[in-house]
Parts: C-alpha cells; structure tokens; sequence
C-alpha cells in the first residue's frame, strides 16, 4: 500500500525518532488485514539489521498489536539465511513450530520475503505465520479436482509433512524419520520425480500425478518442501 510504502522510506530515520512515520497507520492496516483473512497467527516485520518493528499477534481470539516494550529482541538471523539467495518478489516457505506466551506450541506456515524500498534498497523481511490447520484447509480447497484424490507434501527424503488421507496431526507438523514416506506408496521413478526439485507430470501404472517444488533453500538440506496431488485412474478414465 502507499502508506507501507512510505513507511519503507522513513524507516532510514527509525534510530533518530523511535519509530517510523506512519507507524501507527500501517499497524491498523495490519491488523485489519489480519483481521479479514483470519488465517495468520502472526504478521511482522524487521529491519535489515534484525530488528523486529512491529508485530500483529493472534491472542485470545483476536488480532492484536504487540506493545513496542514487547517486541523481540532477537536477531532473526534464521529469516536472513532463509531469503538470502531469494529471488526478488519472491517468497520463502517453511513449516515451524511456534511457542505462544502459554507455552502452547503453534504449528504454523512460516512465508518470509524480503523488502526494497521505491530506490531499490533492502530494508527488510516481512513474516507471515499461517495457522497449519488454516494453510492445509486453504491447499485442499484451492486444489481443482471434481474427483477424489490425495495431495501431499514432502520434504527432500520422502517424508510426508501433509497428507489428505493419512496426515493431519498438527501437533506433529514437522517430518521426521519414521513417519510414512512416499516410497513406501509411489514407484522409485514417481519419488525421484517429486524430489526432483522440477515440474511436471507424472503417469503411473494406476495414478496420474502432478508434483511441484513448494520451496527449496541449500542451507535447508532436507527441510525442502515438494506438493503433488494424485489421482487414480479409475476416477479419470471410468
């Protein structure tokens, strides 16, 4: 928005003042933003030398503007090496597990992307944590199929971190070994597809698929993340 685009232009004054111009304006779009999709847990924003700005925080079923004396004082050095090698208006993916001020853990969809201002200069990452429930929801619903089929995703070893049938304990959002992995229900050639880290299509003996990388980073090892969603033949072809 303009007033966010302002607000990037002000930032180089932060030190001096406290706070930018049009702080306070950008928090109540935030927010209200927030408010309408109903789907995050948190939205926030820090400068390029890891310093948080601002936080909107989901708290007691609503949206609410963190205190300044309540920001984090850590330096997101994670988020830094996440969007690192990211291509500009791209944005980085990954799946973490939050601890909220009653030390229950959130398990959510962590969207980073970096910011320029109108002189082309970075000026920081913007952080967008999606509720899991509410990102699985929302890929289930956005998935076009008229027929019944599966959608899943997998990190870099087959492990599934989403699967329509058989995965949805939110509680335990991160793969890990000895969970189902995709071999054990895909052909060798349909995994090495997947994990390929390309697009495209793939025609099993009974299934078609389709398969896409979600995102990928080298510092992430096998914490990237593969989509594809399967469909049996019989539902297609009768």
């Amino acid at each position: 928005s303009p007033v966010f685009n302002q607000f990037l232009e002000d930032l180089i004054e932060y030190g001096e003042t406290g706070r930018p111009k049009n702080y306070n304006l950008v928090l109540k779009q935030f927010q209200s933003f927030a408010q309408i999709k109903n789907i995050y847990y948190q939205l926030h924003f820090i400068d390029r030398q890891g310093t948080e700005i601002f936080k909107i925080q989901y708290d007691d079923n609503e949206f609410r503007i963190v205190p300044l004396n309540k920001l984090s004082d850590e330096q997101f050095r994670f988020y830094f090496l996440l969007t690192d090698s990211l291509p500009k208006n791209q944005i980085a993916f990954i799946p973490v597990e939050l601890i909220d001020r009653r030390r229950t853990i959130i398990p959510a969809m962590s969207y980073a992307a970096r910011i320029y201002n109108s002189d082309e200069k970075f000026q920081g990452i913007f952080i967008a944590d999606v509720f899991a429930k509410d990102f699985f929801s929302v890929l289930d619903s956005q998935t076009h199929f008229d027929v019944r089929h599966k959608t899943a995703i997998v990190n870099s070893e087959g492990y599934y971190l989403y699967h329509s049938e058989k995965k949805k304990n939110w509680n335990q959002l991160l793969a890990t070994r000895g969970m189902n992995n995709l071999a054990e229900e895909y052909s060798p050639q349909f995994s090495t597809a997947v994990l390929s880290g390309q697009t495209g299509v793939f025609s099993g003996a009974d299934y078609i698929s389709t398969y896409v990388p979600l995102f990928t980073a080298s510092f992430l090892g096998e914490n990237s993340y593969y989509l594809f969603v399967s469909v049996e033949k019989d539902e297609v072809f009768g």
